[in-house]
């Protein structure tokens, strides 16, 4: 039997010295193969207080805790430019890891990853959704893969009669929720109708369940593995520290079912430790019923509405207006003063505001957000 173990969102730019307690190096050393998520690059050209991105050192560190693969399909993997991609690349490639998702051209950034691990041939993938630095076009100079890419159906038809196990690692979704949405509920299925056996999100930075499909598997999303943008711990979110880990077990036989372990885990300050199930602060079976009961269409209206009024809505306005646009007392007062005496400064920095305003219509989550609320503002009456 195969062992895989996958974490989630890593961000190392503080700590220099081994950010993984001994507990959790010691359960990597007894798999066959350990995956994780590298959310955003060795920045080398200007170090900013609240980016997202990595030390020099973190790669070396993931190395001796015995990590053997990096994911790079994330929304922050080209924040920092090509120069700092093209170094995080090198820098992988000079620890002896394998590294798969982003590159510097359109063939490199969609080449899969195929690896043997106790006689069966594994395929891995790695996609996220439509971000900045998407790899959309085969001019582009750098980027990474993007899971709406036209030739997925035929990529995902080769590998499948390649490998005898397929796995997707897809970073999208809504950030901070418990529930995924349902189009990404849709399009991890759809990957297993088109050939793929499991299936692990990340991006929400929390944890979300795990479903069955088609007696294939689907972790929705991992949560954070050690996310450490900023010293000021005031500036977290409390929940988005405590998370866990998935152990696959691919069986011999290949048509016998996939199983998996849970391993969870907690950071504090400048080191990630596991924990047992019951000092969680959350239940992976409560979240995993949560995608299949009764109730899943009320509570998944619930959230488009919140995050289209809360999320989508705020940004939208934002592409018009630098202030923040909820319709509080406060931020009427600003808006008027800008408008009569600094105009200039409330239309903002244009280049910006054209960024998220691009983004709001490629991007899949915020895209699905606003056509939901549209279906439901202009849905035909009933009697």
């Amino acid at each position: 039997m195969a062992k895989i173990f996958v974490c989630g969102d890593i961000v190392c730019k503080h700590v220099k010295d081994q950010f993984i307690a001994e507990n959790i190096i010691r359960k990597i050393a007894e798999v066959d193969y350990a995956v994780a998520n590298l959310e955003g690059p060795i920045n080398i050209n200007r170090p900013e207080k609240n980016g997202v991105y990595q030390n020099q050192e973190s790669i070396g560190l993931l190395k001796d805790a015995g990590f053997s693969m990096l994911l790079l399909a994330n929304n922050h993997m080209g924040d920092y430019g090509r120069s700092s991609l093209k170094h995080t690349i090198s820098t992988i490639e000079k620890y002896g890891l394998e590294y798969i998702g982003a590159g510097l051209d359109y063939d490199n950034v969609y080449q899969p990853k195929i690896v043997t691990i106790d006689n069966k041939t594994f395929a891995f993938i790695n996609v996220c959704e439509a971000q900045p630095y998407y790899y959309h076009s085969s001019t582009q100079k750098y980027g990474y893969a993007w899971m709406g890419d036209r030739n997925m159906v035929e990529r995902l038809g080769n590998l499948r009669k390649k490998a005898d196990f397929v796995v997707a690692f897809v970073h999208a979704g809504l950030e901070n929720v418990s529930l995924p949405l349902k189009y990404f509920k849709d399009y991890y299925h759809w990957l297993i109708d088109h050939g793929v056996d499991a299936v692990v999100g990340g991006h929400p930075h929390i944890p979300q369940g795990v479903e069955r499909y088609k007696k294939k598997l689907i972790v929705y999303s991992l949560g954070n593995f050690f996310f450490y943008p900023y010293l000021d711990e005031n500036k977290y979110y409390a929940h988005e520290n405590s998370s866990y880990s998935i152990l696959l077990n691919f069986p011999s036989n290949i048509n016998d079912e996939i199983t998996y372990d849970c391993i969870y885990h907690k950071r504090v300050g400048g080191t990630v430790a596991m924990i047992p199930s019951s000092e969680a602060s959350f239940s992976i079976d409560a979240l995993s019923l949560m995608i299949t009961a009764s109730d899943y269409e009320i509570k998944h209206r619930a959230l488009i509405n919140n995050a289209y009024e809360n999320l989508v809505k705020r940004l939208y306005r934002g592409c018009i207006h630098t202030i923040s646009p909820d319709d509080s007392l406060l931020n009427k007062v600003k808006f008027i003063i800008l408008y009569l005496f600094f105009p200039k400064r409330l239309r903002g920095d244009e280049t910006a505001q054209k960024r998220i305003f691009v983004n709001l219509i490629v991007n899949e989550t915020y895209n699905y957000i606003v056509h939901e609320q549209f279906n439901e503002a202009y849905a035909p009456e009933t009697e």
